[in-house]
């Protein structure tokens, strides 16, 4: 007697309104700072630094080297636990910022646990050593709890499983992001 005459799920089209958003002079700052370039591997001669080194020697050769600098390079993985939700598109938003503002980024998104990785370039997904292998000179970034890379069986404490932690530490630069109120946090944090 009372049914509907259609099935869901429904989905209520909300018009995008990210032309509205106007950036904190904050999310500036942080793209200046994600800029700054680091130092390199390599050493070359500094010519200015060499002459006048040598003109105030009296003329005996000084010479002066310096390491290079690179524009530093970083990926994000994302733990995509709807990619819907208010925590994915603010993600997603921040991405596109940090990208317009000149930041080397490069994104790979994760359900909840960090076995299958994927972006535009991966649809298929790749593996955290394969990952690895791609991009070992990036600064990761993990955005997520990361609770399903903890290791529950851990005798001291709060622990990394053993195959994360081995990957984790080749990367020089790492750093985890959690979305949890840090009023939220258990142990596991």
């Amino acid at each position: 007697r009372f049914s509907a005459a259609d099935r869901g799920p429904y989905e209520i089209p909300f018009p995008n309104r990210d032309a509205l958003l106007r950036p904190n002079a904050r999310l500036f700052d942080l793209a200046t700072a994600l800029r700054r370039r680091q130092e390199g591997l390599r050493t070359e001669l500094d010519i200015p630094v060499t002459i006048r080194r040598t003109i105030e020697g009296g003329g005996f050769p000084a010479v002066s080297l310096k390491r290079t600098t690179l524009p530093p390079n970083y990926l994000f993985l994302i733990d995509e636990q709807a990619p819907h939700s208010h925590q994915a598109q603010l993600y997603r938003y921040l991405l596109e910022f940090l990208r317009g503002q000149d930041v080397h980024v490069v994104a790979f998104w994760y359900k909840k646990n960090p076995l299958r990785f994927w972006n535009e370039q991966y649809p298929k997904g790749l593996s955290l050593e394969q990952v690895n292998r791609l991009y070992p000179y990036y600064r990761l970034l993990v955005l997520g709890d990361g609770h399903a890379m903890l290791d529950p069986f851990a005798q001291e404490g709060t622990a990394l499983q053993d195959e994360y932690a081995t990957i984790f530490r080749r990367w020089k630069n790492r750093l985890l992001l959690t979305p949890r109120a840090a009023g939220d946090w258990t142990f596991e944090e």
